[in-house]
């Protein structure tokens, strides 16, 4: 069931790591409405928190595991 979870969590975590991609080549190119672009940060700023989070939670769990 562990292994089960990290490996969730871990995909959760490369799948995130492809928004990151879009969300820099985003700022370094493409122009956007004005009106998009407090959306699209406030997008990025979830994206961060849920990142951390992420990896916060696997990290616990890791070492959890390590202690029994």
């Amino acid at each position: 069931m562990l292994f089960y979870l990290l490996q969730t969590l871990n995909t959760a975590l490369s799948e995130a790591a492809k928004l990151t991609s879009l969300f820099s080549n985003n700022e370094n190119g493409n122009v956007i409405v004005e009106k998009q672009r407090g959306a699209l940060q406030d997008c990025m700023e979830l994206h961060e928190s849920t990142l951390s989070l992420l990896k916060k939670t696997v990290s616990r769990i890791e070492d959890e595991h390590k202690k029994t």
